[in-house]
């Protein structure tokens, strides 16, 4: 009897279990959770079938945003590639070092400009401007060398002699650019006459962004979080390509959709969207606007809720000036913040300067050797001494080289191969620095140039978060000469003798370095919101 009453009882425990899982099950919907990766297949979608799920808080206390943020920049540092030592080193042997004399176009005493040429005097620059660009640019071989250069000589002489009258400055300077802008890709080579003409040699783009849009990222495609539908497909636009994961004041993680545009014209542009359940959407994207304050100084150390957050308005060098002192208090941050948790790098506007600043910077931060992931060749043709000298008991194959007013102290961040007589920079592969302190780097459309190599630089250290918009895009050479004065126009020229090859997709002039994160409103406001919240 009694083993008859535990049987029951065992029984009854066994049904009151069963029916609670059945219970538990219908009862607990199904959840969908986006899942962040950065290749999703184009037919993937075609193929899926899902049902109507129910839909997400646009943020969920739970997920750590930052750290979301984080994981997703380090998986892309892991994605970065290497430039091709083949390529580097064909580059370097496509030309033989030859000495020019830039001297006789080095700014003196300025000298009144005429307003006219003759045809002679003209031509005669040419042949001068033409010679700058084969012995002196660093991109000359780059961009097909003499059998694209010397046609495009022959044309220009041609189009000047076609006119027996003078020519005037503003019209010779259309002349060259006009003929030359079809095959160089540069920023920092420009021409000038006075302040009535000036050409620079790159692509202009604008980035159109949306303010009000916010979609969750899954396996297949993207979610309108307001709708709960999935899009199909952005009419005239590829999904992976243009969506991208932002931020706001909020703290809300979110993708929207970025479009490049051609021009800086366009200020608006409207998509139209398609979703799974047939219908259409409208939105409309326009150009964001920058929040960086232009009028404080160079730089200055301040805290925003207990946070460091490190202004630099541009790279300035070493020297005794005034300019220089205030580089040298930007070292001295690095020095005081190195065991900071968190520091913030405000780059916004910063257009560039001395390319050597930041490596310095970084390594007084982190303490390693941090570069970025271009390769710099640079072209030694020139008549003047170059003021970096040899350091340490290494081959004339591999040499440092540290410029003078930097002293020893920091020689070992400047390796340089010799290839062909050619210096090249950068030229031992790429390296991820681990590092537990976490920096946030903020980047827009005017950050550029140094400004530029100093974001790269960010990208080979684990846990940095570049956060804002894509950079100006003036990276392909640096610029060595600015002021190169043609003797009978008085035309300037301004270029570089480094040439800076870049990973694969990782770098475009005029397109500049993509942000980790976009920010479409006030990226040091977002960057400071998520680190208290």
């Amino acid at each position: 009897m009694l083993a008859t009453k535990k049987k029951i009882v065992l029984l009854c425990l066994c049904l009151m279990v069963l029916i609670s899982i059945i219970s538990c099950k219908s009862a607990s919907p199904e959840t969908y959770i986006p899942v962040d990766t950065d290749v999703i297949a184009a037919d993937e979608h075609e193929e899926t079938t899902h049902e109507e799920l129910p839909l997400e808080e646009p943020h969920q206390e739970e997920v750590d945003t930052l750290q979301l943020l984080l994981d997703t920049a380090n998986t892309r540092r892991l994605g970065i590639g290497q430039v091709e030592e083949q390529t580097v080193r064909e580059l370097a042997y496509s030309r033989d070092f030859t000495f020019y004399d830039l001297t006789p176009l080095m700014p003196g005493e300025w000298q009144s400009l005429p307003p006219t040429v003759t045809p002679e005097e003209a031509i005669e620059d040419v042949e001068i401007f033409f010679d700058v660009l084969r012995y002196v640019y660093g991109a000359y071989q780059y961009f097909g060398g003499d059998e694209v250069f010397e046609p495009v000589k022959e044309q220009i002489i041609k189009d000047i002699l076609r006119d027996s009258n003078a020519i005037a400055g503003t019209e010779f300077v259309q002349l060259l650019y006009r003929h030359l802008s079809p095959i160089i890709i540069d920023h920092h080579l420009s021409i000038r006459h006075g302040s009535s003409a000036f050409a620079s040699f790159g692509p202009s783009y604008s980035f159109l962004v949306s303010s009000d849009a916010f979609f969750d990222k899954s396996d297949f495609s993207f979610r309108n979080r307001e709708n709960g539908l999935y899009i199909t497909e952005i009419i005239g636009y590829d999904l992976v390509d243009i969506m991208r994961l932002q931020l706001d004041e909020s703290v809300r993680h979110f993708y929207a959709p970025v479009v490049m545009r051609d021009g800086l014209s366009a200020a608006s542009l409207m998509l139209t969207i398609v979703y799974e359940d047939g219908t259409n959407g409208e939105l409309e994207l326009r150009v964001p606007s920058s929040h960086r304050n232009s009028i404080a100084p160079p730089t200055v150390l301040t805290y925003i809720d207990d946070i460091p957050v490190v202004p630099l308005k541009m790279m300035l060098g070493l020297g005794d000036t005034a300019q220089g002192q205030y580089s040298k208090k930007f070292l001295d941050y690095a020095r005081l913040l190195q065991d900071e948790p968190v520091v913030i790098l405000d780059l916004r506007t910063n257009e560039g300067g001395s390319p050597i600043l930041p490596i310095i910077w970084m390594h007084l931060l982190s303490g390693e050797v941090v570069r970025e992931n271009a390769i710099l060749l640079t072209n030694w043709g020139s008549g003047f001494e170059y003021p970096w000298r040899p350091w340490g008991d290494t081959p004339e194959t591999n040499k440092y080289y540290i410029p003078v007013e930097y002293g020893e102290e920091f020689s070992f961040l400047f390796h340089r191969t010799i290839v062909n007589g050619f210096p090249i920079e950068n030229f031992n592969g790429r390296r991820i620095v681990e590092r537990e302190q976490i920096l946030i780097v903020l980047v827009d459309r005017s950050t550029a140039s140094a400004g530029e190599l100093f974001t790269d630089i960010a990208f080979n250290m684990k846990n940095t978060l570049v956060i804002g918009q894509n950079t100006f895009g003036t990276l392909t050479c640096n610029l060595s000469y600015p002021y190169l004065r043609m003797p009978n126009s008085g035309i300037i020229l301004g270029l570089g003798r480094g040439l800076m090859l870049h990973p694969e997709g990782h770098f475009a002039e005029g397109v500049g370095y993509r942000p980790d994160v976009w920010v479409t409103g006030d990226a040091l406001a977002a960057a400071i919101a998520m680190l208290t919240n």
